[in-house]
């Protein structure tokens, strides 16, 4: 697949959220229809690719140093990823709620620094 400027770079659903690397020439964007891709925005080609059974993904975030990336998902939970391959990583935090889904999440700007998260129902967590 490639990244063609003004196209939705998703097979299914339009374009729901992007997020850039803070360093390299990389971005992850997700779909309406519950797909995350990774792409390399200098050769405009396609790295990673991975469906999200039941779920969207509504946010998006790179870490600090851009080696893993938070994802906000619409059942609640958060999924700590490899920026470039988006395979989840060891280390996951607890759902956020039971009701609802994440609606933010942020990164503090220190590396080891805490993941700010929101909640569709108000709630407002820190990992």
């Amino acid at each position: 697949a490639e990244l063609v400027v003004g196209s939705c770079g998703h097979r299914t659903g339009g374009t729901l959220v992007v997020a850039c690397h803070p360093t390299k020439q990389q971005c992850i964007t997700a779909s309406f229809g519950g797909e995350v891709r990774a792409w390399g925005l200098d050769t405009r080609k396609l790295l990673a690719s991975e469906f999200l059974v039941g779920r969207t993904c509504n946010c998006i975030d790179y870490a600090p140093q851009g080696e893993t990336a938070a994802l906000g998902l619409s059942d609640g939970s958060i999924s700590i990823v490899d920026s470039s391959t988006l395979v989840p990583t060891d280390e996951q935090p607890e759902k956020l709620t039971e009701v609802g889904g994440v609606c933010a999440l942020k990164f503090s700007g220190q590396v080891g620094g805490l993941l700010a998260c929101a909640s569709d129902e108000g709630s407002i967590e820190f990992f």
